[in-house]
């Protein structure tokens, strides 16, 4: 199997047309997006407009660009938001989940018969306003040690903007949620997420927001758990777009 893997695709409109023709170019059999779909729409709208703005966006661009894609080619295609995304634009996105695309946040799906896909989009605190996406890493450590963050901002919900204060002492957090998640896992997978697993391969970025419950997480208790080799699963992050080499697998067992 071939995939084509991107994230951060916002950082510039033409990244989506650009992942779509290389998808074309090189015949692959899986298109891969890990978060953060939505171009930065300077100057920085109110957050009520924003989110009207990302809406029409997934709406009148990246939907109709995507049935443009399938109609050439019978690549699937796997992606989700990411924490630069208000979650209250993910509505255009559910609408067209299962037919043109899958979903990816907090799910398993069949990639090959003898292969999963699992995804998950949450990230840890972060020094941005927009916290649809975020929660605490661990209950003992919510965010890693001498990253910035900022604890006040907003989410969307129900089509409106609310305040939020993110509570550090929740015990809802990413760790609990895979833990959840490794439940599922009965074969080797690909694990996509959109926040670096911390003190692995993908972890180079000094000021991105990482996560030791991923890696300390879903991809160590689901495979031991389930009699796979240690890291049996080829993990995927938003980080791959700045690395200066060939993307390594995260072990020397990788799932495909």
């Amino acid at each position: 199997m071939k995939i084509l893997f991107t994230s951060d695709i916002h950082v510039d409109p033409r990244y989506l047309g650009a992942a779509c023709n290389i998808a074309l170019k090189q015949a692959v059999d899986c298109l891969i997006i890990g978060g953060d779909l939505i171009p930065h729409f300077p100057p920085m709208p109110s957050p009520e407009r924003l989110l009207e703005i990302q809406i029409d966006y997934l709406k009148t661009d990246l939907v109709p660009r995507l049935k443009v894609f399938r109609q050439t080619t019978k690549c699937a295609i796997y992606l989700d938001l990411g924490n630069d995304d208000l979650r209250g634009a993910r509505k255009i996105l559910e609408a067209h989940d299962g037919e043109l695309f899958h979903l990816l946040h907090g799910r398993k799906h069949c990639l090959t018969p003898r292969v999963d896909i699992v995804g998950y989009m949450n990230v840890p605190p972060t020094p941005f306003v927009r916290k649809d996406w975020e929660k605490p890493d661990t209950h003992e450590t919510p965010y890693e040690p001498g990253n910035r963050i900022l604890v006040n901002g907003y989410i969307s919900r129900n089509g409106r903007i609310e305040t939020k204060q993110l509570d550090l002492n929740d015990t809802d957090t990413i760790e609990s949620d895979l833990d959840r998640l490794s439940e599922m896992i009965e074969k080797p997978f690909v694990f996509v997420s959109h926040s670096p697993p911390h003190n692995t391969p993908l972890d180079i970025l000094s000021s991105a927001c990482m996560s030791a419950a991923v890696p300390s997480g879903i991809l160590s208790k689901a495979g031991l758990k389930k009699g796979f080799f240690r890291f049996r699963c080829t993990a995927i992050s938003m980080n791959l777009r700045f690395a200066p080499v060939r993307f390594k697998p995260v072990s020397d067992n990788p799932c495909v």
